[in-house]
């Protein structure tokens, strides 16, 4: 039953796997698109859903739990991360190993750090050095460099002596370890922007070639359904693959396409256009994030809400900070201490 009054947070995430996050002071659970608690407000801590599962802490200890709140992984451990492709990082002592759904060790906590699987690969420290494994735990990639990223279109990046470069899941280097580090991105397209001067930027495709080279920009994005965010001179705009302008540079702010929509802000205020550079739904929200189950998170002065794509209102909330209260009681106090001192005394 959708809730006939709005709900109290401090916080609220995008949905994830149809619920969302939602943290009323130092206490989380989790909603579903019509504002239904699936989960309560009992966690001190929580991540998001992945494959049927949710991440949670209570007390100190982290374990997992399914959509009907039942413990399914038990409160064991120091972290824990989302599942992908079957399992999940978990911590114990400051080292990191791998578990399954069932909560099997697949495989043991001897790493430094952890990253998630992709293309059956894994990105991993130990002892300062960085490489992948597979999902036997054996080494596929030898841990040789001084970071690595998961792999996202079998494209991995890397990073040596204060550069980055790309690695593909064979291990051969496909873009040369030259590139800035902090400046390089894999987005839901098969291509990486890198920049060795923070002004001009290369786009390379999976096999290392050279897509659009030598664009002059602040910052470039990675490529999300053939188009990519570029920066320049402090305002947002928008290229394709042939590096040709789609959409202008006038934004303040652009966040990536979700469900054919971006969340742009525009002389202060947020809304959403499509790749067009149509305006969906007008800029009238002091904040938004992107559409993700057909829901986006938006505040006004009024209150915050998630909105669907006529930007009609489907969850009302109101954001309460505990702080605030605590702040405004402790001032209240001193002046009752105030005024009591001045008449009697």
């Amino acid at each position: 039953m959708k809730p006939d009054k709005p709900i109290v947070i401090t916080n609220a995430s995008d949905f994830h796997e149809g619920l969302a996050q939602i943290t009323y002071g130092a206490k989380h659970g989790y909603i579903n698109k019509i504002g239904e608690f699936i989960i309560p407000m009992i966690y001190d801590d929580g991540g998001a859903p992945s494959e049927g599962l949710i991440p949670v802490k209570k007390g100190k200890l982290w374990g997992i739990i399914d959509f009907n709140n039942n413990v399914i992984i038990p409160f064991i451990y120091n972290k824990i991360a989302g599942f992908s492709e079957g399992l999940c990082s978990v911590s114990i002592e400051d080292k990191f190993g791998f578990i399954d759904k069932l909560g099997n060790e697949i495989i043991p906590p001897i790493y430094d750090r952890a990253g998630f699987f992709s293309d059956g690969l894994c990105p991993v420290e130990k002892n300062g050095q960085w490489g992948y494994i597979n999902k036997k735990g054996e080494t596929a990639i030898p841990l040789i460099y001084d970071f690595a990223e998961s792999l996202s279109h079998g494209m991995g990046i890397i990073e040596k002596d204060d550069s980055s470069g790309v690695i593909n899941k064979e291990g051969k280097i496909i873009v040369p370890i030259e590139f800035n580090i902090g400046y390089n991105y894999i987005g839901k397209d098969p291509y990486i922007c890198l920049t060795a001067n923070e002004k001009y930027w290369n786009v390379y495709d999976k096999e290392g070639q050279i897509v659009i080279s030598n664009i002059e920009a602040d910052m470039l994005e990675e490529f999300n359904d053939g188009i990519a965010f570029i920066e320049r001179d402090g305002l947002m705009g928008a290229i394709n693959l042939k590096g040709e302008f789609v959409i202008p540079c006038e934004y303040d702010l652009l966040d990536f396409y979700s469900e054919g929509l971006s969340a742009a802000m525009k002389d202060g205020k947020y809304g959403f256009i499509d790749k067009d550079n149509n305006i969906v739904i007008p800029f009238m929200y002091k904040k938004a994030s992107n559409f993700a189950c057909d829901l986006a998170y938006v505040e006004t002065d009024a209150g915050c809400f998630y909105i669907d794509k006529n930007n009609d209102i489907v969850i009302s909330m109101h954001k309460s900070s505990i702080q605030n209260k605590m702040v405004g009681c402790i001032l209240a106090l001193i002046a009752i201490i105030v005024i009591a001192t001045y008449f009697f005394t």
